[in-house]
């Protein structure tokens, strides 16, 4: 597992400029187990609580672990699954953003 991703990290590509995420997941997490190697986020399920703190610590340049509760979707061959995912960000391995979510 690493520290290398932050919540504000992801809250920044996704909520603030508009970026889906791939999220490639480590191999020995509980994430991996449950939604495989590869998700892509398209938007993240945060609360109003979780908002205002994500903006406020982004802000101050914090950065903090922890779960993220997201809409996103995962491929299997040509089928396009659609699912709601929770992992923590110290189970990511890499990630990849791609052009603006419409």
């Amino acid at each position: 597992m690493n520290s290398r991703f932050s919540r504000e990290f992801l809250f920044e590509l996704n909520v603030i400029k508009n970026h889906a995420i791939g999220i490639n997941f480590n191999p020995t997490s509980n994430a991996f187990k449950e939604y495989g190697k590869t998700v892509v986020i398209t938007k993240l399920l945060l609360t109003e609580k979780e908002f205002e703190e994500l903006t406020k610590n982004l802000a101050s340049k914090l950065d903090t672990e922890g779960y993220i509760k997201a809409s996103g979707f995962i491929s299997k061959g040509l089928e396009k699954i659609d699912l709601e995912v929770i992992f923590q960000t110290n189970e990511i391995f890499e990630i990849e953003y791609y052009n603006p979510t419409p």
